[in-house]
């Protein structure tokens, strides 16, 4: 949210069999869950390229949780 254009961001889960799962759920890899993120934004104030070049620079792809 702190990039220009960002109006909103919703941290979760996506995937998984448990409804409504923990943190410490979906960390412990039983859960099948994946952790997510659903961002709203204003297309003409930042790109989908911008966002995804923020994202890159802010998690390590290789880290299985």
């Amino acid at each position: 949210e702190k990039v220009e254009g960002v109006l909103e961001v919703v941290s979760g889960y996506t995937g998984g069999d448990v409804e409504d799962p923990t943190y410490e759920q979906v960390s412990s890899g039983r859960t099948g869950h994946y952790e997510a993120v659903q961002i709203y934004y204003d297309p003409e104030k930042v790109t989908f390229e911008e966002l995804l070049d923020v994202y890159w620079k802010h998690i390590n792809p290789t880290d299985s949780d």
